[in-house]
């Protein structure tokens, strides 16, 4: 892996990304300092990209293997309330379907030596804008493949797929799937980050020949006749994909939301991120990974 210098920019590049929705690569306008770099990319040969992939796999193999133990209540309720706690044994021991993830490994870069895990961000991760989209044009505008350059990403199509398998019974069956699609409001979220990493997944569902719905967390709304869930214009919702962490849906007493999610979590037909993904987005992962593989490479 090399760090390689691309000091020719695109032309309105700064504009490009926000048409693409990287708009939250400054923090507000008046801010000059980007999160994207224009100028730089890292070059990595086929062969490391296939480490990187295997080592990635067999990483998201063993965090699976270790919320068995982490269920097992080996660390207690990881801060969580025991009904939240319970919640997501339950959803685990139901294997509910989970949709994506992200990893965030240090390397070293050196051929052979091992990427190490620091973080899985497993239930909210953003970044996808920049990672399926942007890094793509920007590849093909700089023109790579006259260089000899490919560029490495299948997030687009991985999602498509995914999104098929997780609904395959109603496609089969030639029922249309509804999905709603939960961002936080937009005076949270005054870059749209959110909304616009949201986006690119309700698109890819859509490619996957799924109807969607976006709408903001708090419309999602629990009608206490129907004992049902809905959104603001009375649409039933029985497919919820959350931009929002369960950690905070699970604690908000203030709005409720506690007590509806532990009564009445099988009112939804699916919650994407399923409740065990609370497993996975803990910190003391770390520990109980270490616990499970002393010593593993690609642990710190």
């Amino acid at each position: 892996m090399r760090r390689e210098e691309f000091p020719v920019g695109r032309p309105d590049w700064e504009n490009v990304i926000i048409e693409e929705g990287l708009t939250y690569s400054v923090d507000g306008p008046h801010d000059t300092d980007h999160y994207w770099n224009e100028y730089a990319a890292y070059i990595f040969s086929p062969q490391e990209m296939d480490s990187v992939r295997a080592q990635a796999e067999e990483m998201h193999r063993m965090c699976l293997e270790t919320v068995e133990y982490i269920a097992s209540g080996a660390f207690g309720t990881l801060g969580l309330p025991q009904a939240a706690f319970n919640l997501a044994v339950e959803s685990w021991n139901r294997r509910d379907a989970d949709f994506y993830g992200r990893f965030d490994f240090t390397y070293s870069g050196v051929p052979g030596d091992p990427m190490k895990l620091l973080e899985y961000n497993a239930d909210t991760p953003t970044g996808i804008v920049e990672a399926a989209v942007s890094q793509k044009t920007w590849a093909k505008d700089q023109r790579l493949d006259t260089r000899g350059y490919a560029h490495w990403g299948e997030i687009g199509e991985a999602f498509t797929n995914r999104w098929r398998h997780i609904f395959a019974p109603e496609i089969t069956a030639g029922v249309q799937p509804v999905l709603h699609l939960a961002h936080v409001p937009s005076d949270i979220d005054e870059n749209n980050e959110d909304y616009n990493n949201l986006w690119l997944i309700a698109y890819a569902a859509q490619q996957a020949g799924i109807k969607t719905h976006m709408i903001p967390i708090d419309e999602v709304i629990f009608n206490d006749e129907t004992k049902s869930w809905e959104d603001a214009r009375g649409r039933a919702i029985t497919n919820l994909f959350k931009l929002y962490p369960w950690e905070d849906l699970v604690t908000d007493s203030e709005a409720g939301y506690d007590k509806l999610l532990f009564a009445y979590h099988g009112a939804m037909d699916r919650w994407i991120e399923p409740a065990w993904k609370m497993f996975l987005s803990n910190k003391l992962l770390l520990a109980a990974l270490w616990d499970k593989y002393p010593g593993h490479p690609n642990l710190v």
